[in-house]
């Protein structure tokens, strides 16, 4: 495959992949592609700014700063709440947890 044509084949990839909503590793292996080769040619179309960077903030923050509603930390409920966290990195973590808890901690971590 000339150099053009292998540019088309991984644009066409990274786009599908981004819009897939899954894991680029999951992708990759989805459509028999080699994970390795996927980063590499990721990396060649970000630097020839064919696709974006990143959807990450330029200073890649560890933790973001989040206000907390004191009602949601104070009063226990019962309901469980599915949440879905997605990694930069497209790893993706699902999990359920009442509003209590996911008050608790979202009051704790705003005292970090």
């Amino acid at each position: 495959m000339k150099s053009k044509n292998l540019e088309q084949f991984w644009l066409k990839h990274s786009i599908a992949a981004e819009n897939s909503n899954q894991p680029l590793t999951e992708y990759a292996k989805q459509h028999q592609l080699n994970v390795k080769a996927f980063y590499n040619w990721r990396s060649i179309l970000r630097k020839k700014k064919l696709i974006p960077e990143s959807n990450l903030p330029s200073s890649h923050p560890s933790f973001v700063k989040v206000n907390s509603n004191s009602d949601i930390a104070t009063t226990k409920r019962t309901s469980d709440l599915q949440i879905t966290v997605t990694l930069p990195n497209t790893v993706r973590i699902d999990f359920s947890a009442d509003d209590f808890a996911i008050g608790k901690l979202i009051q704790s971590m705003s005292l970090l």
